[in-house]
């Protein structure tokens, strides 16, 4: 049994699974509404105003795959937004998540969209 600190025990979950865990959670993007950054471990992302709108849709809805469609109306609202030029801010972005060694990324969903992994 491994105590969190807290006074609480989970017989379920070992040292070495916490500790993993931890190490996981240190590499998932925290999106800082207040400053529009992001956040992994200690490192910060800044994202350009379609690169956040495009992040938050799609965290906001992690593990769901989003159309073309709906990004497109989601990050260009009135202007011709088109796939290429999404294909263009996806691809900032996940660069952004490597070079911060996220363990999270925008993984295309073939012919329809894009889902937050």
């Amino acid at each position: 049994m491994f105590s969190r600190g807290t006074g609480d025990t989970n017989p379920s979950l070992s040292r070495s699974s916490f500790i993993a865990m931890q190490e996981n959670n240190h590499h998932r993007l925290r999106l800082d509404q207040a400053s529009l950054l992001g956040v992994v471990g200690e490192q910060r992302i800044t994202f350009s105003p379609k690169e956040w709108l495009l992040i938050d849709y799609l965290v906001a809805r992690e593990g769901i795959a989003v159309s073309h469609e709906s990004l497109l109306r989601a990050l260009f609202r009135n202007s011709a937004g088109t796939k290429n030029a999404l294909a263009v801010y996806v691809l900032r972005v996940n660069r952004k998540l490597i070079e911060a060694n996220c363990s999270q990324k925008i993984e295309s969903v073939r012919s329809f969209g894009y889902r937050w992994t």
